[in-house]
């Protein structure tokens, strides 16, 4: 009888390790499904069942903490004894989006992504608002996806709510991430996408001004978008 596997989180940076820990074995797990991780672990070709167990099945509880996203891999690796020292998320495909679709995102090279903040903590949506006015204006367009009750970001086309991996998927034309979000900043790595990540709203004490904080940002996106970095 397989034993099941329980990941006692509710981060999607936790699911993305044991995708990449899974993804390293040489056999196939059974994981007890939780809808808050479909997006990462459904279809991982190394779960042979993503489901709920029996009441007689064995679970293996895995827990987590705030470590890196290498050592949250090693952790994980220990508990369920598999021997590896390289992890690499399986980054499920996405299907192909419609004709339509398309024709609005165009080439557009930026792809924000604003996730719904913790309650501890609030995006800077004037930093961002101020980096992509400066990115448009250098003739680089930008997509909005992400929660959709957070502010829309002016100058961007705006499709809150979709699959953003799926527009990652379709669209090679995007290489460049704007994000609050620490899964997407990790994720982007394997994706060979560049990112940026706006954090909380800073400090007002702190010594480099908004505007000299974008425009520092403008320019080193805009410079990662023309090498191609």
């Amino acid at each position: 009888m397989s034993s099941w596997i329980y990941l006692n989180s509710t981060s999607n940076i936790d699911a993305l390790a044991l995708s990449a820990v899974l993804n390293a074995s040489d056999k196939c797990f059974n994981v007890v499904k939780q809808s808050r991780f479909n997006f990462v672990l459904e279809g991982h070709p190394k779960i042979e069942q993503y489901g709920h167990p029996s009441k007689d099945d064995d679970v293996i509880c895995i827990s987590t903490d705030n470590s890196s996203f290498s050592e949250l891999c090693d952790k994980i690796a220990t508990q369920l004894a598999i021997d590896a020292t390289e992890f690499t998320p399986f980054i499920p495909v996405r299907s192909k989006m419609t004709s339509s679709i398309g024709e609005i995102i165009g080439n557009s090279k930026i792809l924000i992504i604003l996730e719904k903040p913790n309650d501890d903590e609030a995006i800077d949506v004037f930093l961002i608002d101020a980096i992509v006015q400066g990115l448009n204006a250098k003739g680089y367009e930008a997509i909005q996806t992400g929660f959709e009750a957070l502010p829309h970001i002016r100058k961007s086309y705006d499709l809150r709510g979709f699959d953003s991996l799926q527009i990652l998927h379709n669209f090679d034309s995007v290489s460049q991430i704007i994000t609050n979000s620490s899964f997407w900043q990790i994720l982007s790595k394997y994706l060979n996408k560049s990112c940026y990540v706006v954090s909380d709203v800073p400090n007002p004490t702190m010594e480099m001004s908004g505007i000299a904080k974008s425009n520092t940002v403008i320019n080193q996106i805009s410079n990662s978008i023309q090498h191609g970095k």
